[in-house]
């Protein structure tokens, strides 16, 4: 059965009473309470901040700009897939390097697993 990305999420917090409980506003013309969203979001980017950071320190060789910065949490409208997965409890980010693409092209995929100590964060 196909995913409904547009409602997924909004579904999912529906169908909770803690999470909805701590989202949702009843009165407001939304029903959804943007100062809990907003606090939310903001944990969600010191949270990438801090494990941009571990992937660079204990994911072996450090990744390159463009690599670093090619990395999602979630897919994209235009098609662009996510790239950090969890994999029997460890982190891994999937990421495809170029150098070289003109003359061989082949892309290289690369993944980078973090110490279990990061996944259990």
């Amino acid at each position: 059965m196909p995913v409904d990305g547009e409602r997924w999420l909004f579904e999912r917090v529906g169908e909770s009473a803690s999470i909805r409980s701590r989202f949702m506003k009843p009165g407001t013309q939304s029903g959804v309470d943007r100062q809990a969203v907003e606090r939310y979001m903001d944990r969600v980017v010191e949270f990438r901040e801090k494990l941009a950071v571990l992937m660079h320190m204990t994911g072996g060789q450090p990744a390159r700009g463009p690599e670093l910065l090619s990395v999602r949490h979630s897919n994209t409208v235009q098609g662009g897939h996510r790239n950090i997965f969890i994999e029997d409890g460890m982190v891994v980010f999937v990421t495809r390097y170029h150098k070289g693409y003109k003359v061989s092209g082949d892309v290289k995929i690369i993944h980078r697993y973090l110490p279990r100590e990061v996944g259990e964060l």
